[in-house]
C-alpha cells in the first residue's frame, strides 16, 4: 500500500463482529475471522473500525488484525458506547489508537469500559447505558493519557446525536472545550435539512463519515454506507488525521483518475543508478538542503519528456549529463487519460523511446502520451524577457487551440509563389515597350529592302519562314499542356479512391451511393488520361505537318537561291534580309506571348489580395481562439486580469524592421512611426505591390523608400514569412504585471499556470524562491489543493508550506551522499518523513518549537 503515496480508500467506521449480541453467525466458528476479513475486501473497505455494542474483545480484535493485515486491510480497536444523554441514550463511537491502548499485550481499553459502567449489569446490551455523560466520558478516557477520537453514530436514527438532542443541548455541548477536542465526525447523516439547521459546531466543524453498522457478514459494505478517506500510512494518527482535515480528505465517492501521469522512474547508471521512485498521480515534493539533488532529480525528469529549459540551457543540460552520465538512463512508467501504461526510455544522448507495457517500440514522442506537460526551472517564474507571457499563455493554452499552422504555411507559399509571378508582370509594360522599339527598328532596316523591290520577290520565302514560325509556337504551346496534364494523371492515384471490399457496418446506402460516385470519377479520370492520349496523338499529327511544310520549304531552296542570284545587287545584304525577318519574328512572337501574360496581371492582383487578407483571417481566428480562453481564465478567478491584442508585440516587429532594412539609415523614431502605421511585415509587402507603396513613402523620405524598395524587391519571399506575435497583457490585483515586485510578478504567473487544467503533469523547481510568502499560502496553496486532482505536480523546494499546507501525496527526501544522491520516498503520513520535514525545512524540532514559543507569546 502507498507506494504512490496516499490513497483514498474506503472506510467503514461501524463494524459488528459475532461477539456483538446483534450479530447473527452461523458459519464455523474457526471461519468466522477469514470470512469476515474477506467479506471486508468484497467491499473494498481497506479501514475498518470494530464497535461492538459497550464491549470489546481483545483476543478477536487481534486475529481480525493479523488476518486482514495479508489483505492490506487496517483494522482499529473501537466501541459503540452508549452514554447517558437523550432520552435512550447516545450511541457514541469511540476510536483507540492501538499502539497505546493495547500496547505490551495490556487492554486499556477494557479498563476503560469496567471504569464507565461500575455497578451497571447487562453492559453488552445495546440500550444499557453508562454511568457518564459525554464530558464524564471524555473525562474518564483523557484519565488514561492515550489518545482517542470520537464519532457520533447513525445520528438521525433513534439514538443518534440530533435525534435525542436538542438543539439548546447541542450548543451545550459544542462549547465543552475537551469534548471539541475529540470528536471528529458523524456517522450516518441523513436529514439535511435538519444538519443545516442545527447549531454551526456540529455542521461546520465535523466529518461527515459512514458505516455500515453490520447485523451479519452480508450486511458488511452495504448500499449507503461508502465512505472515503485519503491516507498515507496505515496508522491511528493517519487516520484521525484525515479526519480533521476532513475537507481535503473525507469523500463520499472515490474519485477517479482522468488525467496522465508520471507513475515511477527508474534510473541506470549515474548518480541515481539502482534507485526507484513512484510518484502520485496528484502533487509530489522533493525536498532537501540546498544541494542536496533535488534540481537534479527534476531536471533529469525533465529531459525524460523533452522538455525544454527557457533559461540556462547549458547549465541544466549539463547537470543531466552529470546525473545520468555517459550511458546513463532513466526508464519511466506513465500512464495516459485512458488508463493505459506505457514506458519511456531514454539514454543519455538519445533520443526518448516510448514503449507498450508489452515493451513494443511506438514512433511517437512523449508528449503524444501526456498531454502539454510543462516545466519551469529556478527563477523561469520570474523572467523578465519580452514577449515572455504570450509564450507562457502558448505553452498553457495552445494545445486547446487550432492555430492551423499547416494552412497558414500554404498561404504563405501561395503568396510567395503569387509575388514572383507579379514581381515579373510589373516589369511587362517596359519589357513590351523594349520590345516594340525592337519591332520598329526591324521595321526600319526591312524598309531598305522593301523599297528595292526585295520584299515582294522574296515574298514566298517569308511566307514560308511565317508558317514554319506559327507551327512551332502552337507545337511548343501544346507541349506544355500536355506535360501539365502529365503532372496531373501522374499524381491522381485511383488506387486511393476505392470503396470495393469495404463494408459499412450501420450506412451500407450511403456508401453504395458514394461507391457509385466514385466509381464515376474514376471512369471521368480514365477517360481524361484518354484524351490526354487523344491530343498527344493529334501533336503528332501537327508535327508531321511541320514537318511537311519545312520539307516544301526544303525543295524551294533552289527557287529561292536562284531569286537571290538574279538579284546580283554586291550593296544590299541578303543574309541580312532573312536574318532581320527571323528576329522580327520572333519580336512579334514575344510581344504577343507578353501581352497575353499582362492581361492576367488583374487576375494576379486579385490573388495576392485574397492571399493576404486570407493570411490576416487566419490569424485572426487564432487570436480569437486566444482570447476565448483567456475570457475563460478572467471569469474563473478575481486576482488576474489577462488581455490580449492583435498582432500587438511592436517590440519584435521593430527587431524584424531593423533585421530586414540594416544600412537603409533608417532612424529609430522611423522605425518606430513605420510599426505604427503598420500592423506586420506582410502588411509593407501588400502596401509596396498592390498599392505602389503609397501609404510607406508618406513615412520615410523617396531616398529612404528606394533603399527599402530594393530590400523588398530582393527579399520579399523570406520577408512576408515573418509574423508579428500576438502582445499578452497580465494585470494582478488591477496593476500590470510589469510595474510589480519580483515576487510579485512571479505570484501572478503560478495563479496563471495553475489556473489551467490542459496541462497533465507541471514541474516546477523551487517555485517559492520567486513567490512573495504571504501568496504561498493565501493563494498559491489554495489554488494547489483544487488543481492536484486534475494535474500531477512534481515540485523541488524548501518550504514547508508546500508539502504541508498543500497536503502533498508524494514525498521524496533527497540527500547528496559520496558522489551519489539518495531518495527517501514516503508522504506526509510517514513518520520518517514527517521528521525529514520538520528537520530540513524547519531547522529541526527544536528550532520549531522556539519559533512556535515566539509566535504564540507575540499572539
Amino acid at each position: 500500500m502507498f507506494d504512490q503515496g496516499s490513497e483514498i480508500i474506503r472506510a467503514d467506521f461501524h463494524l459488528h463482529t459475532r461477539k456483538d449480541k446483534e450479530f447473527k453467525y452461523a458459519g464455523e466458528e474457526h471461519s468466522f475471522v477469514s470470512e469476515y476479513v474477506e467479506a471486508l475486501y468484497a467491499q473494498h473497505i481497506r479501514i475498518g473500525v470494530i464497535t461492538n455494542h459497550n464491549k470489546f474483545d481483545f483476543g478477536e480484535y487481534k486475529a481480525l488484525r493479523s488476518c486482514a493485515r495479508k489483505r492490506e486491510i487496517f483494522i482499529l480497536p473501537g466501541v459503540e458506547l452508549s452514554v447517558k444523554e437523550g432520552a435512550s441514550g447516545l450511541h457514541t463511537l469511540i476510536v483507540f489508537d492501538p499502539e497505546t491502548w493495547l500496547s505490551n499485550g495490556d487492554d486499556d481499553i477494557n479498563h476503560f469500559l469496567d471504569s464507565a459502567f461500575i455497578g451497571i449489569s447487562n453492559r453488552e446490551n445495546a440500550n444499557t447505558r453508562c454511568r457518564c455523560d459525554l464530558p464524564a466520558m471524555i473525562d474518564l478516557l483523557d484519565g488514561f493519557g492515550k489518545d482517542y477520537f470520537v464519532v457520533f453514530a447513525h445520528v438521525d436514527q433513534k439514538n443518534g446525536l440530533f435525534e435525542e438532542c436538542s438543539n439548546g443541548m447541542l450548543t451545550s455541548l459544542a462549547s465543552e472545550h475537551k469534548l471539541s477536542r475529540r470528536v471528529r465526525g458523524l456517522q450516518k447523516v441523513r436529514n439535511y435539512a435538519r444538519f443545516k439547521s442545527v447549531p454551526s459546531y456540529w455542521n461546520q466543524h465535523l466529518a461527515m463519515v459512514e458505516g455500515s453498522d453490520p447485523k451479519a457478514l452480508s450486511d458488511i459494505g452495504k448500499e449507503g454506507s461508502c465512505c472515503y478517506i485519503k491516507i498515507g500510512d496505515y496508522s491511528f494518527g493517519a487516520v484521525k488525521y484525515a479526519l480533521e482535515d476532513y475537507t481535503n480528505r473525507v469523500f463520499s465517492t472515490s474519485p477517479v483518475i482522468r488525467h496522465g501521469y508520471i507513475k515511477s522512474i527508474s534510473f541506470e547508471g549515474g548518480r541515481l543508478s539502482g534507485q526507484r521512485i513512484s510518484f502520485s498521480a496528484s502533487l509530489n515534493t522533493v525536498i532537501g538542503i540546498r544541494g542536496s539533488g533535488k534540481s537534479s532529480l527534476l531536471e533529469v525528469v525533465r529531459y525524460a519528456l523533452s522538455l525544454f529549459p527557457s533559461q540556462d540551457a547549458d547549465y541544466k543540460n549539463d547537470l543531466v549529463k552529470h546525473v545520468l552520465g555517459d550511458g546513463g538512463k532513466i526508464s519511466m512508467t506513465v500512464i495516459d487519460e485512458h488508463g493505459i501504461e506505457y514506458h519511456i526510455e531514454r539514454i543519455y544522448g538519445e533520443r526518448p523511446v516510448v514503449l507498450t507495457a508489452e515493451g513494443k517500440v511506438l514512433p511517437i514522442a512523449p508528449n503524444a502520451i501526456l498531454k502539454n506537460p510543462l516545466y519551469f526551472g529556478q527563477k523561469d517564474l520570474s523572467m523578465s524577457k519580452p514577449g515572455y507571457e504570450f509564450e507562457l499563455l502558448n505553452k498553457l493554452v495552445g494545445g486547446r487551440i487550432n492555430k492551423q499552422e499547416e494552412k497558414l504555411e500554404q498561404i504563405v507559399s501561395s503568396l510567395q509563389i503569387t509575388l514572383r509571378q507579379y514581381a515579373g508582370i510589373r516589369a511587362l509594360p517596359e519589357r513590351i515597350r523594349e520590345l516594340e522599339d525592337k519591332d520598329k527598328e526591324y521595321d526600319h532596316k526591312l524598309q531598305v529592302f522593301k523599297d528595292r523591290g526585295i520584299t515582294e520577290r522574296l515574298a514566298k520565302q517569308t511566307a514560308y519562314r511565317m508558317d514554319i514560325a506559327k507551327l512551332s509556337t502552337i507545337i511548343k504551346s501544346l507541349t506544355t499542356v500536355i506535360d501539365s496534364f502529365q503532372v496531373f494523371v501522374d499524381k491522381y492515384d485511383t488506387s486511393g479512391v476505392q470503396l470495393e471490399g469495404y463494408q459499412s457496418k450501420f450506412n451500407e446506402a450511403i456508401f453504395c451511393r458514394a461507391n457509385e460516385l466514385i466509381q464515376s470519377i474514376n471512369a471521368h479520370v480514365a477517360m481524361m488520361v484518354e484524351q490526354s492520349r487523344a491530343i498527344e496523338s493529334d501533336k503528332t499529327i501537327i508535327e508531321g505537318l511541320l514537318q511537311n511544310l519545312q520539307d516544301a520549304n526544303n525543295e524551294l531552296r533552289e527557287e529561292f537561291a536562284q531569286i537571290k542570284r538574279e538579284i546580283a545587287d554586291d550593296t544590299i545584304d541578303l543574309d541580312g534580309f532573312e536574318r532581320y525577318q527571323a528576329e522580327q519574328l520572333s519580336c512579334r512572337a514575344s510581344i504577343e506571348q507578353e501581352r497575353r501574360r499582362l492581361g492576367s496581371m488583374e487576375n494576379i492582383k486579385q490573388a495576392l489580395a485574397e492571399g493576404f487578407h486570407e493570411r490576416n483571417k487566419l490569424l485572426q481566428q487564432t487570436f480569437l481562439a486566444y482570447q476565448e480562453e483567456i475570457n475563460s481564465i478572467n471569469c474563473g478567478q478575481s486576482e488576474l486580469e489577462i488581455r490580449i491584442e492583435f498582432k500587438g508585440d511592436k517590440r519584435l516587429f521593430i527587431t524584424q524592421l531593423k533585421n530586414a532594412f540594416k544600412g537603409t539609415r533608417l532612424t529609430d523614431a522611423k522605425y518606430q512611426q513605420i510599426a505604427k502605421e503598420f500592423s506586420d511585415m506582410p502588411a509593407i509587402i501588400e502596401d509596396y505591390y498592390l498599392n505602389d507603396g503609397k501609404k510607406l513613402k508618406e513615412q520615410i523620405s523617396e531616398r529612404e523608400f528606394a533603399a527599402i524598395a530594393e530590400r523588398i524587391e530582393a527579399d520579399y519571399e523570406s520577408l512576408i514569412e515573418n509574423q508579428c506575435p500576438d502582445m499578452v497583457h497580465i494585470y494582478y490585483h488591477g496593476k500590470e504585471l510589469g510595474k510589480h515586485s519580483m515576487g510579485q510578478r512571479a505570484s501572478a504567473l503560478m495563479l496563471f499556470i495553475l489556473s489551467q487544467d490542459d496541462n497533465e503533469i507541471i514541474i516546477i523547481d523551487q517555485p517559492e524562491d520567486d513567490l512573495d510568502n504571504q501568496v504561498v499560502y493565501t493563494e498559491f496553496i489554495k489554488t494547489l489543493k483544487q488543481k492536484k486532482t486534475g494535474i500531477q505536480f512534481i515540485f523541488a523546494t524548501h518550504n514547508a508550506n508546500i508539502p504541508v499546507l498543500g497536503d502533498t501525496e508524494r514525498l521524496i527526501a533527497a540527500q547528496y551522499t559520496d558522489s551519489n544522491i539518495g531518495l527517501t520516498t514516503g508522504n506526509i503520513d510517514t513518520p520518517l518523513l514527517q521528521r525529514k520535514i520538520v528537520e530540513i525545512m524547519e531547522g529541526g524540532f527544536e528550532a520549531f518549537q522556539r519559533r512556535n514559543a515566539i509566535y504564540t507569546s507575540w499572539r
